[in-house]
């Protein structure tokens, strides 16, 4: 059986693939406030990085409610 401990560090820790997610949502908006132009493109760029940062948000949402079902402490 997992310690409280070895759970809470792979549950509680962003992974290599969420952080690179981050990194290319932060990307995307940098290069977008870089053009200034407003454009179809543009609200197009925008939407994609809505849907991409929602996405992020749900997952993110659900591996804390995942923590809080198995009554660990959240510091």
């Amino acid at each position: 059986m997992k310690t409280y401990h070895e759970i809470n560090k792979k549950l509680s820790k962003l992974t290599e693939n969420d952080q690179q997610k981050v990194r290319e949502i932060t990307k995307e908006l940098q290069n977008f406030s870089k053009k200034g132009d407003l454009s179809p493109e543009g609200l197009k760029t925008l939407q994609n990085i809505q849907t991409s940062l929602n996405t992020f948000v749900e997952q993110y949402s659900d591996r804390v409610i995942r923590l809080l079902k198995q009554h660990h402490m959240m510091d």
